[in-house]
């Protein structure tokens, strides 16, 4: 019995003492169990939203572990969470560079948005950022500069003498950054991360061949690392040959061109030969001691 109905019945009980007592037990049994008095929940809001016909499940938020992946350094020169920085930022790993297929760096941005890819040549390459080009943009490796004052301007192809197989994460900044990265970043910062070493004690090893048919091209690199306990380990090599290419065009097209000879262009060919290894400790979770070395050659 709610409250109201308590109130009523002693007035009813108060007013009517001539009332016979039959009718007061009737009264008080009528407004006890009477239909729609009691005042009726809300109903609990949902948990979720729930979706309107013809819409698909909301998708589950990331958990914690997922969402710290999602992390650039670029930007500000420190750990940034991507969705928190007023950069405008790329980010390619190693899993899309497999994807893709990409046999150069460039190769690797050439389908990033905002980011245009100039290839004056086979085996040169270079990105434009905000309209810049060649030492307008900087081109960083695990922190070190990579452009030097004998870098030629305009179109240059020293960004692809970097193995794109053995980079664990590629960011570019597109934007001037010469305040955080020093003169040269007016279009922009290009970023490229060493492969990463396994958390816990182990050892792993990755190894891949590539082939392609429009120049039959190969290539193949294998990479290991490996930690136990502070100290860890990481060495690798690839090479590519690229025979001569192929060009290709609409069925009864002719190609002209000076040097195409027996439906290939002489003089594309090219081989790429690169060795990477890194030492390291950790001297505490977030303070480390590295060595890491790049080399390689085209020929």
């Amino acid at each position: 019995m709610t409250l109201t109905q308590v109130v009523v019945v002693i007035v009813l009980v108060s007013r009517g003492s001539t009332m016979k007592l039959a009718s007061v037990l009737t009264a008080i049994l009528i407004l006890a169990f009477a239909p729609g008095v009691k005042a009726q929940e809300p109903n609990p809001k949902p948990t979720h939203p729930v979706p309107a016909r013809g819409q698909e499940e909301p998708a589950d938020p990331p958990t914690a572990e997922a969402a710290e992946t999602d992390v650039i350094r670029t930007t500000t020169r420190a750990p940034q969470k991507s969705f928190s920085t007023d950069r405008s930022v790329n980010v390619v790993n190693q899993d899309e560079v497999r994807e893709t297929q990409a046999s150069s760096t460039t190769d690797a941005l050439e389908e990033q948005g905002g980011i245009f890819v100039q290839e004056t040549n086979r085996g040169a390459g270079t990105v434009v950022l905000r309209g810049m080009i060649g030492v307008e943009n900087l081109i960083y490796v695990d922190g070190v500069r990579f452009n030097q004052s004998t870098f030629r301007t305009g179109p240059i192809q020293y960004l692809n003498t970097l193995d794109p197989w053995g980079i664990g994460r590629l960011e570019v900044v597109r934007g001037a950054g010469s305040v955080l990265f020093g003169s040269g970043a007016m279009g922009g910062v290009v970023h490229l991360f060493p492969r990463s070493v396994p958390s816990d004690d182990d050892t792993v090893m990755d190894a891949r061949f590539t082939t392609q048919t429009a120049d039959l091209s190969m290539g193949f690199s294998i990479d290991a690392a490996s930690r136990r306990d502070r100290f860890w380990a990481s060495a690798g090599a690839s090479f590519k040959n690229h025979d001569e290419l192929r060009p290709g065009g609409t069925s009864g097209e002719e190609i002209v061109a000076s040097n195409l000879e027996d439906g290939n262009l002489v003089g594309t060919e090219f081989r790429e030969f690169f060795w990477r290894g890194g030492l390291g400790y950790d001297l505490a979770s977030n303070t480390n001691v590295r060595l890491n070395y790049q080399g390689g050659f085209v020929f």
